[in-house]
């Protein structure tokens, strides 16, 4: 959970925005409670860090590998990660770059550009590595490795960054179906259950994200693939991610075409869709802003919600056979002790929702028994189950319900 700059302010970053975000994530004028101790603890530097132009074959690297940093966005890099972490946060990277991409091939040299970012992390004492796939890098492993061996705990973020020919792959991993060869985590000899081979801790399932419902929605369904109902390939340490969140992101001079804000309330069922489905809560917006903040806290600071984005009962969460294309879309994720999440997000834009649940499909107890509902966003109670099956009234146009089942104890 954290924040990374690229969907407010893309190319148009600097040190002093990363440090006001930063100290924004510390700020403690909300109730006496910040986004930090909430659990928002990695603050993520994206694209544009760089000095374009200055290095090898026109790149971003001098020739024994050292990444060229531009000093006028960024004069001080050291300072900027020692101010996240006086603050306690984890301060994140970001290397392979698509700005001005290096698209140069020659081995040696790439495997410099690789040992100098490592050796770049771990000289500014970087908390984490978002590894794009613009760069001629391209062999995650080798970078894992590297990183291992520096003796820091380096949260690896392989966002694309990982290719291996289709015509060659290891057994169990499966083909990229867009052809430009990228690879995510998979079970070793394709025995499902078996040996999960991720080399990174987290992995970016779909393609960039988009200030738009179907973008936003569309992303969400590239994380089913590793959501398998027994053996999912999301799982602690290897979490699938359907990119950073929309939430609070509009068009503004930083980045003059991210298009109209959505409303609130559809900001609050995209991120309720990220929570339920485990995704790594990676807010993107402006955090000194002060009337988006106050739009958006009730439910980026809501601790049920988060204590559901971060549980771990055996699955990540899923969507169910129960969704109607065009009506409403149902997601599910197990919960310690008798418990079970469940997000219906209405696919309307005009007129109301209405559904009846299949619980017991979910948790079988819930046919015999009644299984208490409690609302997520509220906290309060929202009934409970009848022989097994659930009602919704009334849901508006993206508008979303997101309850916690507990099944009832017999008395």
């Amino acid at each position: 959970m954290g924040w990374r700059n690229w969907n407010f302010y893309e190319g148009d970053i600097t040190q002093s925005i990363i440090e006001a975000n930063m100290d924004a994530m510390a700020d403690r004028s909300r109730g006496n409670v910040s986004l930090l101790d909430l659990g928002y603890t990695r603050a993520g530097l994206d694209d544009n860090w760089q000095a374009c132009g200055t290095g090898v074959n026109d790149g971003f690297h001098a020739k024994d590998g050292t990444p060229l940093v531009n000093k006028s966005r960024f004069p001080d890099m050291k300072a900027m990660v020692n101010h996240g972490h006086v603050l306690g946060l984890h301060v994140g990277w970001y290397d392979n770059n698509c700005i001005c991409g290096e698209h140069h091939e020659d081995a040696t040299q790439v495997a410099l550009d690789v040992s100098g970012d490592v050796a770049f992390v771990a000289a500014m004492g970087f908390d984490g590595l978002k590894a794009d796939g613009c760069g001629p890098g391209r062999d995650l492993p080798a970078l894992a490795r590297q990183l291992n061996q520096t003796g820091r705990q380096v949260l690896l973020e392989n966002c694309h960054y990982y290719k291996w020919p289709n015509s060659s792959l290891p057994p169990g991993a499966q083909p990229d179906p867009r052809g430009i060869n990228r690879m995510w985590p998979y079970w070793k000899d394709n025995v499902t259950g078996g040996e999960l081979v991720c080399q990174e801790h987290t992995f970016r399932t779909s393609n960039d994200i988009r200030n738009s419902w179907s973008s936003w929605f569309g992303n969400l369904a590239t994380l089913a693939a590793y959501q398998d109902p027994v053996h999912p390939i999301s799982q602690p340490g290897c979490w699938a991610y359907a990119d950073m969140l929309m939430v609070g992101v509009f068009a503004n001079p930083h980045a003059p075409s991210a298009g109209p804000a959505l409303s609130v309330t559809e900001w609050k069922s995209h991120f309720g869709a990220w929570t339920i489905n485990s995704s790594p809560l990676i807010r993107s917006f402006d955090l000194t802003n002060q009337t988006t903040m106050d739009s958006v806290w009730p439910f980026i600071a809501n601790k049920r919600a988060i204590e559901v984005n971060q549980a771990w009962a055996g699955h990540p969460g899923r969507e169910l056979p129960q969704s109607v294309a065009g009506e409403y879309s149902v997601w599910t994720k197990p919960l310690l002790n008798a418990s079970f999440a469940l997000l219906l997000v209405s696919m309307r834009t005009a007129g109301a929702t209405d559904a009846e649940l299949d619980v017991a499909a979910v948790e079988p107890a819930c046919a015999h028994a009644p299984c208490d509902a409690t609302d997520v966003w509220t906290g309060a109670a929202a009934g409970a189950s009848a022989v097994g099956l659930y009602s919704l009234k009334g849901v508006a146009p993206h508008d979303s319900v997101f309850l916690r089942f507990t099944v009832r104890e017999s008395t």
